[in-house]
């Protein structure tokens, strides 16, 4: 058997096991990272201004070079480089998104997308006066920039607060409350429809 064979078999058994060993509850976001170094089973990825080392990465992932960028699934504690991104291409200027109404603000930096490609970042903050609940939505992604499958994030300020992108573009209260202004802060990336 080929080296080949038995690293893919091997990450396989290994992805198996720790997706079959996360509870059923979690959920899953993906994430823009550099890669600076690959190993055997492993890269060490930089995102968001932070070096991670030896995150599980696919067959596809290890043969990549230093700088080259990838996605990075993530879900609970588990992190995997999941796809190569090919090179940008002159991303798009960051576009900001208007609220539903005028209960909803802009905070610094204000709630905004990006487009790279057929990639898209989600990334900024936004609060509502008097709180918000499960089911509020506080903006509408335009069309050409929604997701090809409903994609979920959490708030960062508040991680036990959970919030969807719809492939109708609405950006929704999934799971969580506030009663009072706090910010709610968020960052995810999808591909397009």
């Amino acid at each position: 058997m080929n080296t080949d064979t038995t690293i893919a078999r091997q990450l396989g058994r290994q992805l198996g096991l720790q997706i079959t060993n996360q509870p059923h509850t979690q959920n899953t976001t993906t994430r823009i990272a550099t890669i600076t170094q690959t190993h055997n089973t492993t890269v060490d990825i930089t995102i968001d201004g932070t070096t991670l080392t030896n995150i599980q990465a696919t067959p596809e992932t290890i043969t990549a070079n230093p700088g080259d960028r990838c996605l990075i699934t993530i879900q609970g504690a588990l992190a995997i480089a999941t796809h190569l991104l090919p090179p940008a291409t002159g991303a798009s200027k960051w576009t900001t998104l208007q609220p539903t109404d005028s209960s909803w603000k802009q905070n610094n930096p204000p709630l905004a997308i990006r487009k790279d490609g057929g990639m898209v970042t989600l990334d900024g903050s936004i609060s509502r006066t008097g709180g918000f609940q499960t089911g509020y939505v506080c903006a509408t992604i335009p069309a050409g920039y929604r997701p090809d499958r409903q994609t979920k994030t959490p708030n960062h300020y508040f991680s036990s607060q959970w919030w969807a992108i719809g492939t109708d573009g609405t950006i929704r209260c999934e799971q969580g409350n506030d009663g009072s202004s706090n910010p709610i802060y968020l960052h995810t990336t999808w591909y397009t429809a």
